[in-house]
């Protein structure tokens, strides 16, 4: 485990240089191909499309597979299987209003945005990190490829990540943690049902 990676785990926030001191942001090159895969960039055209893909479930569905993370149990071999199957897009909750994740700080009330959702490569263009996955429930965001493949401590996949004042490094820190490469890997080569 990486020093921002557990960081980000105990709640404390890496800072840009602390990522970049650890190498994280220069090996942020190491899984553009499991990004590309993963991720899109999307045109207006295919913003319609993400929408349609965001469509809720049916609400008699069990809780393990309904659109909110942060309802969900211990999730079983059949359940994430259905999310390799529907992808998260599903339960990213994007469109939801975020004004249940309200923290309050000293200086002002913070919330989670759709820019949270959102990443940049090194090369400058702009991807959407379906792995990250708001709970509108518990107002605060899971990492999905971690939740599925990697249960820990981690407040990304336990109980849910809100702190919205440190959230970009922190969300940085844990997209090019080696765990979360680890899960991305397995859910990217389970997603296209090769053995891994």
């Amino acid at each position: 485990m990486g020093r921002s990676y557990e960081t980000e785990c105990h709640g404390n926030s890496p800072t840009s240089a602390n990522l970049a001191n650890c190498g994280i942001i220069k090996e942020a090159k190491i899984l553009d191909f499991v990004e590309d895969s993963i991720n899109e960039t999307q045109t207006s055209n295919e913003q319609s499309e993400l929408n349609k893909e965001r469509a809720c479930f049916p609400i008699d569905l069990p809780l393990n597979r309904k659109s909110d993370s942060g309802l969900w149990e211990i999730l079983s071999a059949e359940d994430i299987q259905f999310w390799i199957e529907n992808g998260p897009l599903k339960c990213q909750n994007a469109d939801y209003d975020f004004k249940f994740s309200k923290m309050m700080y000293q200086d002002r009330d913070r919330y989670c945005s759709k820019s949270l959702l959102m990443g940049k490569k090194v090369n400058g263009e702009t991807f959407n990190r379906e792995w990250v996955i708001y709970s509108p429930a518990l107002g605060c965001v899971f990492c999905i490829v971690c939740k599925l493949f990697e249960p820990s401590k981690c407040a990304l996949v336990s109980t849910g990540y809100k702190d919205w004042k440190n959230s970009g490094a922190s969300i940085l820190g844990h997209e090019h943690s080696s765990d979360h490469r680890k899960t991305s890997l397995a859910y990217f080569h389970r997603k296209n049902n090769k053995v891994f």
